[in-house]
Parts: C-alpha cells; structure tokens; sequence
C-alpha cells in the first residue's frame, strides 16, 4: 500500500514536471540540418515571394502565403525563438489549436479567441510544406522541418444551406444597411453566380457584361471562366451601378470601413458584412458566410434541375469530386423531402383522417 502510494506521487511529479516543461517549451533541439535563425527566415521569405510572382501564380495564393508566413514570423517573435525547426514549428501549430494561450487573443488580435478551424490548420501546413521544400531547392537547407510536421485532420465542412427564407431575410436586411444597393448586390449576387469570395472581392466594373447577364473571373490556378447570373441579379447590379458610377477598371465592391475604406472590399470585409448582415436578419445555427452563399447556389441548382457537369464549371471546380459532394447532399435532401410529402403517404393519411371524421359525425 506504502509502495503504491509512492508510485501515486511519482507520477504525479512526472505529470506536473511535464505540464511546467510543454507550457514553458523545454523541448530536445531541433537538428541543426532543418533549422534555420529568423532572420534568415525572414530574408529568404522575401527571395520565396519573388520567386512564386516569377512563376504568375495567382494572386490570390500569394497573399494568402504571405499571411501565413507573416503569422509565423509574428508568432516566432512574441514567444523570443531566434531560430525555427521542427519544435518551434509543432509548437505553432498547437498555438494554431489554441490561440489563446497566451490570452491576448490570435495574432495580438483580442477578439480572435477561438482555435482555427481544421481546414485552415491544414492550409496552413500546406503552405509551409510548400515554403521549407522551396529552401531545400535553394540550399539553404538540408532538410525541411516540414516533413516532420504531422498533417493535421481535415474534416469536411458540414453543409448547412441557407432556405429560402433566410435569403429572403438577408435581403431585407441588406435593404436597411447604411448601403442597401450594394449590399443587397452582393447578396443576390452571391446566391445567384456560386462566386468565391475571392472572386467576388477582386472584381472589376468591366468583367461584368450586364446586357447579356455574364461576367468573367479568374479562379484558383489563375483559370479564367465565364458565370451566369439572372434578371434579378442583374436589376440589382444595374441599381448599384447607377448610383455608384463606377470606372471600369475599378473595384466593383468597395469597403466603408478601416485602414482600407474607398479600396477594394477584402475577404476578411466580405465576411464581416455577412456576418452582420445575419444577425441582423436573424439567422441561427447556420454559418452566414460567403462561402455558405456558394453551398447554397450549388444546391439550389441541381434541385432546380441543373446538371453535375454545368455545375462544375459554373464552380471551377478541376474534377467532380467536389461537386459530387453536393450531389450527394442534394440527393439526401431530395430522400427527405419524400418522406415529408410523399403521394401515396399524404393520400392514405388523407383516407385515414376522412374516415376518422366519419366516425367522429357517427358518434
């Protein structure tokens, strides 16, 4: 009983040792092949943003690496590391999982208090990969850190479309926002053309072809497509159009607020509008986001009979993986909507509460 009462507190030391050692990051060296000091970091990052412009890849993913990698070097800084190797890297990650470690919120940011989400844990350590592989193309390492790094979990988005009536109610929300024609474009034009908010944000007065209900983007890969929008979404464009008097090679959505107010609406602007414009109409247990406007398009354009390989270039998706995902989801939907109304049953159920009333007028 003495031995085991000994052993009881052993492991209790052990434990709390190795709680004070992960929280103050007493961890074994990393090998010296895959480290590298910050300000090498720092300096061969820019080399990486010139050589990715170099190559044309598209806009879009060279300010997202540049985020990342600006996080990484903001991270590394607040917690004093003078060099990045396998263990600064596992410990970013995990502050990804739990930002608010340090309780000043992700980034320095107060009201960036959750974990990221597991698709973006996942970009991230694509990214990087991607960043550490291109260092050993350089010989600037002989390793990369990277491929020590375990991928994170990406777990699919759950689907939860908007109905009917909740875009009924953003659109009535929008109508009361301090810019009820652009808003109120954006949300129609969201729904109506399954545009990324990527697209969406980089667009310009001259893509748009009004008379003929079209406009151009140029997707991921810098793939350029053509996408259709209707007569409602084009009275909504026309509407902000007049009113705002665009230049054609102007942003089409502007921002109102911040550092960037009169440029270009960003992403992270998208967001916020479409958040606000949710709890203004009220909407619960859905995400309101730009990309829940995508899902929603996908799915009302095969339940309103729309084909699966329309729908993949509409979307500029590269194969119909993803589409197929929303063909499933439509299909279980579908599954459902028959149980609900289904003939035979709604008629049967009609047959049994007429002859209940039958029996009912009888008694």
């Amino acid at each position: 009983m003495k031995e085991t009462a000994l052993s009881s507190t052993k492991n209790k030391s052990l434990r709390v040792g190795l709680k004070e050692a992960i929280e103050h990051g007493h961890a074994a060296p990393s090998p010296p092949e895959s480290t590298l000091d910050v300000e090498s970091l720092k300096r061969h990052a820019v080399g990486w943003f010139h050589d990715q412009t170099a190559r044309r890849h598209a806009q879009t993913t060279l300010d997202l690496r540049t985020l990342i990698v600006e996080n990484l070097l903001w991270w590394l800084h607040e917690r004093g590391h003078l060099r990045c190797g396998v263990n600064e890297l596992r410990e970013f990650f995990v502050y990804l999982g739990d930002p608010d470690g340090n309780k000043t919120g992700r980034w320095g940011n107060p009201r960036l208090t959750s974990a990221v989400k597991t698709g973006t844990a996942y970009t991230y350590h694509n990214h990087l990969r991607t960043f550490f592989r291109w260092l050993i193309s350089e010989d600037v390492l002989k390793a990369s850190p990277m491929e020590r790094i375990a991928t994170p979990k990406r777990s699919r988005d759950q689907i939860a479309p908007f109905s009917a009536d909740d875009i009924e109610a953003l659109e009535k929300a929008a109508r009361k926002s301090k810019h009820p024609e652009c808003d109120r474009a954006i949300v129609i034009l969201l729904h109506d053309s399954g545009l990324r908010a990527s697209e969406l944000c980089s667009l310009r007065r001259h893509q748009l072809n009004l008379d003929e209900g079209r406009l151009s983007v140029v997707g991921k890969g810098n793939k350029e497509r053509q996408i259709r929008f209707g007569t409602t979404a084009r009275k909504a464009l026309v509407a902000y159009i007049n009113r705002e008097r665009h230049q054609p090679e102007a942003p089409m959505f502007l921002a109102d607020r911040g550092t960037l107010a009169g440029e270009g609406l960003t992403r992270s602007g998208l967001r916020q509008l479409i958040e606000r414009l949710g709890i203004s109409a009220g909407i619960q247990g859905k995400r309101c986001s730009p990309h829940t406007f995508r899902h929603t398009f996908a799915l009302d354009f095969l339940n309103n009979g729309g084909n699966v390989m329309s729908l993949k270039e509409l979307l500029g998706h590269d194969d119909l993986t993803m589409t197929n995902r929303y063909v499933n989801f439509s299909q279980a939907d579908i599954g459902r909507q028959h149980q609900m109304f289904s003939p035979a049953d709604h008629l049967h159920r009609g047959a049994g509460n007429r002859e209940r009333r039958f029996r009912l007028h009888e008694g």
